[in-house]
Formats: C-alpha cells, structure tokens, sequence
C-alpha cells in the first residue's frame, strides 16, 4: 500500500445462503507513508460459522485504517468478526466500526487499536442490536497505547430495539414491520466508501427482512 499511488483497497464479502459453508478469511495489510487501507466486511445472508481478523501496520507517517463490519447472525449461524490494526509511525489515524445485528444468531464482535507513536488518532466502535431471544453478541473492544500524545477512543454497546422508539414511530402512521425496519436502518447506517448499489438495495432487503420477524 503506497501512499505515492494513492492506494484504496476496498475488500466485500458476501456469502450465499448454505447452511453448510464455513467462512474463513486471513488478510494482513502493511501501510506505507500516505497510504489509505480500506475494508468492508459484510454479511447478509446466513452462514454456519465465519471467522476474519484482519491486522493492518501503519508503518508510514499519515497511513491511514478503516475496517467496517455489518453483520447480519441468523439462526444457527456464527459469526466470529473483528479487526487489528497498529499504529507505528506519526499522525496515522484508524477507525474499526463494527454494526451486529441479530435475529436469532451467536456474533462476537471485536477490534483491538495498537498505538505505538505519537499524534496519532484512533476509534473503535462495536455496537449490537438484539431482536430476537436466542440472539447472542459479544462485544469486544481494546485499547492498548505505548505512547504519550496518542489520541485513542473505545465505544461498545449491546440492546435491544426500545419500546418507546417503536411505539413512537407506530404513533407516527408506520406499522409494527415498518417501524423495526426504520429504527434498525438507523443503526447500521455507516459511512461505507466503496459499495456498489446493487450491494446497497441488498443491505436494504435485509432491513425490511428484519420487520418480518426472521
């Protein structure tokens, strides 16, 4: 990854619906100096299990990270995702966002942010959204810095849809599937660079999916 090439490597994965496949992706990625690494982890249709962890090094002065995750566990799937990346040179900046979503599924989501020199800048957000009883998330997020002057931020939440978001929307004219439609759009809505419309009307299938009580 060249920062003189103006590099953007955009990887998506997507996975048909068979309930024997077994995911399982390995990526390391060394950033030079200006360099821009970008990965789009998404999973829209059920899977048995899957398991990523890519690990990027920001080696070059002002490389930068984003590792983007929207995952969609259904019933009977597992889903093991997350992302590492190190922060070795000056004014790098990284984001691992991470959006789960289950529907009767087990997720663990994850990332791990390294900074070991200083000026640089780094998120990580792992945010799930139960909406079923046999859902299960796991939401992991570390933060492990070396220096001083590393500007590093954790958020990781877990919950349910709540009643006062639905029932307003209800008040509002949508009915019960529009309304858990509506409010889960509005939690995986993500700056995603890079997707392809036909991958976008697909994630908007699997939001008006999840109204229907899958």
């Amino acid at each position: 990854m060249s920062g003189g090439l103006g590099t953007e490597l955009s990887i998506r994965l997507e996975f048909a619906y068979w309930e024997d496949v077994h995911v399982r992706s390995r990526t390391g990625v060394w950033g030079e100096e200006g360099g821009t690494f970008i990965s789009n982890c998404i999973f829209l249709k059920p899977v048995k299990t899957a398991q990523t962890y890519p690990t990027v090094t920001l080696a070059g002065p002002g490389a930068v990270s984003r590792l983007n995750s929207i995952l969609f566990a259904y019933p009977g799937s597992e889903l093991d995702i997350g992302g590492r990346v190190i922060l070795q040179a000056p004014r790098t900046r990284a984001d691992v966002i991470a959006r789960s979503l289950t529907v009767g599924g087990k997720c663990l989501s994850r990332g791990h942010l390294i900074g070991q020199a200083p000026e640089i800048e780094a998120h990580l957000e792992c945010r799930g959204l139960i909406l079923s009883p046999t859902g299960i998330i796991y939401a992991i997020a570390e933060l492990e810095g070396q220096v001083a002057r590393a500007d590093m931020s954790p958020e990781a939440a877990v919950g349910k849809i709540a009643a006062e978001e639905a029932e307003y929307l209800i008040a509002r004219g949508l009915d019960t599937d529009e309304a858990i439609s509506t409010i889960v759009r509005s939690f995986i809505k993500v700056k995603i660079e890079g997707l392809p419309p036909a991958l976008e009307e697909e994630m908007e299938r699997a939001i008006q999916s999840t109204g229907k009580g899958l």
